[in-house]
């Protein structure tokens, strides 16, 4: 069995405080989805209710009902999953804060605080057409944190798992944009398709080592150092036939 959803109770003032909320057309999206999952909570909806009515997550529903059980209204309306400890005070309020209230928020993200210049540069990967696939989904998953996502709730948007969404926003933070490119992997670096061509064109015209009557594939890659694969590959795309070759 799972944890038991955490209780959230409101005060008739805390409620109209949270309609408020709900009802401004100046509220965030994301804040008025906190507000809505509080209220219902309240009324006695479960966690899985609540999260087909608002079409979340069950785990992000649980999240918002502790946070709120933890640190009050002020959770709900910051944004910002992993900031909020740095300044807000546990709610005296809270039923369960000597369990759950200080422990790590299951599924968060590292902070991540975007300035309007830093939002501008992911939204332009995000949507350019000729941007790698695997940046854009990356520079969606930094967004989707900014926006107070969790890490799971990320995954599940986007096709990532809660684990390369952490270490991505984790990568973010000490790189910037560009943290979000691959990086180089070890072995032997790949070689330039005109330069290796012109390496083997000048092989060719010498005459084959011992009694080799003409140059093969497995030759080739020894005497320039090459593997097997880069040689085929080059002969591939110049259309260079060995068997049709003669030297003796």
């Amino acid at each position: 069995m799972g944890r038991p959803p955490i209780p959230v109770f409101l005060t008739s003032e805390m409620k109209s405080k949270l309609q408020e909320k709900i009802e401004d057309p100046d509220t965030h999206p994301i804040h008025r989805r906190h507000c809505q999952a509080i209220v219902l909570a309240s009324e006695g909806m479960s966690t899985k209710e609540i999260a087909r009515c608002l079409g979340s997550s069950s785990s992000q529903i649980s999240v918002w009902r502790r946070r709120f059980a933890d640190y009050g209204y002020e959770s709900v309306i910051n944004r910002r999953l992993g900031s909020h400890r740095k300044y807000l005070t546990p709610s005296a309020a809270a039923p369960r804060l000597g369990v759950y209230g200080m422990s790590p928020q299951r599924g968060a993200v590292a902070a991540i605080t975007l300035d309007p210049e830093q939002r501008k540069e992911l939204q332009d990967w995000a949507k350019a057409p000729l941007i790698e696939n695997r940046l854009a989904q990356r520079a969606r998953a930094i967004l989707q944190a900014d926006d107070g996502y969790s890490a799971p709730a990320i995954g599940d948007r986007i096709g990532m798992s809660p684990a390369q969404v952490s270490n991505w926003c984790r990568r973010y933070l000490e790189e910037g944009r560009e943290g979000l490119r691959d990086r180089p992997r070890p072995g032997r670096p790949s070689l330039d398709l005109e330069e290796g061509t012109a390496r083997i064109l000048a092989v060719l015209e010498e005459t084959p080592p011992g009694r080799e009557t003409r140059w093969t594939g497995t030759l080739l890659a020894k005497t320039l150092g090459m593997t097997e694969y880069q040689v085929r590959k080059m002969l591939r795309v110049n259309r260079i036939d060995l068997k049709q070759q003669r030297w003796r």
